[in-house]
């Protein structure tokens, strides 16, 4: 167990500075520079701000000083918000995003795990329909048109909730709703297809001529067996939605750290660009790791058929 959770982690270090990497020679490579907006300063204030920020050295020697600082867990100062270091950015925004992202995440695994259940337990009658309905319009319609309509509806028509901001729990309603929807719409399509594979089993079979309650071989055999493939797409919804969404942060006028990102891809803020980059990749690496983890602690199968192969 210790080799295969040793290896899942060296492949993540290796993916961790692959995106790293790559982001920081495309952000080179677009046109223009982040002190192009400084068109008061004068050339020589300008030429000290670009030495600086480390600007007038070579490329690969601004890459290895960025891995450096990187590796110790600083990642530079941005150049648009002035005396502000990337880490006390993400510090600050951070925690609004994955306050949001948590919120959207319990609601999303409760609600889609149990609506795909109950599909399954109701194939081809009108539970089954209804998650088919919601799985549709989750998996179509984007995100920014479900927040444009929760806002429209229960915003401006009926006023049952504040349109925006993050001030209160009512705020918090309609971008939790907005941003769940999607992993809503996925958890109950892979439940219900995971669970109708699982109730044609011979095992299910055999439970019920043991004479085993409908709740105990729906709860011990059925839900079980067939949560194990669910947890595959976990791992990455999660680590989007607890990074959040810069879209329904943008339009639920969220202080998250979405506006920031935006912001920063504006201004061609490299360092801000960079290290939000880094630290969401991160987090994504990071929850395939643990989901690959537990499916080997889950199913000691996997890890090994993995060794075998």
């Amino acid at each position: 167990m210790i080799k295969y959770i040793a290896k899942k982690l060296f492949y993540a270090i290796v993916t961790i500075w692959i995106v790293v990497s790559a982001t920081f020679f495309m952000m080179q490579a677009i046109p223009g520079d982040p002190l192009m907006n400084e068109k008061r300063v004068v050339p020589e204030i300008k030429e000290n701000l670009r030495k600086y920020y480390g600007l007038d050295k070579p490329l690969h020697e601004q890459y290895f000083i960025y891995l450096k600082n990187l590796a110790t867990g600083k990642m530079g100062m941005s150049f648009q918000y002035k005396n502000r270091t990337v880490n006390e950015i993400i510090a600050n925004g951070f925690p609004i995003s994955a306050s949001l992202g948590m919120r959207a995440m319990i609601v999303g695994i409760i609600a889609g795990l149990l609506l795909g259940v109950v599909a399954a337990l109701n194939h081809n009658r009108g539970w089954d329909r209804f998650s088919i309905f919601v799985a549709i319009i989750g998996v179509s319609i984007p995100g920014f048109v479900i927040a444009a309509l929760l806002q429209w509806v229960f915003g401006v028509k009926l006023r049952w909730l504040p349109v925006a901001q993050w001030k209160s729990f009512a705020h918090t309603i309609m971008p939790t709703f907005a941003l769940s929807l999607g992993l809503i719409a996925n958890l109950a399509r892979f439940m219900r297809s995971s669970m109708l594979d699982v109730i044609g089993q011979d095992y299910i079979k055999t439970a019920k001529a043991k004479g085993l309650s409908p709740f105990e071989i729906v709860w011990r055999h059925q839900i079980r067996n067939a949560i194990l493939p669910v947890i595959t797409i976990l791992g990455p919804w999660i680590a989007v939605i607890i990074t959040g969404t810069f879209v329904i942060e943008t339009v639920f006028a969220i202080p998250g750290l979405g506006k920031f990102y935006v912001q920063s891809i504006n201004m061609q803020d490299y360092t801000l660009i960079t290290g939000i980059t880094a630290f969401f990749g991160s987090i994504l690496v990071i929850m395939n790791m643990l989901v690959d983890i537990a499916y080997g602690i889950i199913d000691p199968r996997i890890r090994i058929s993995k060794r075998s192969s």
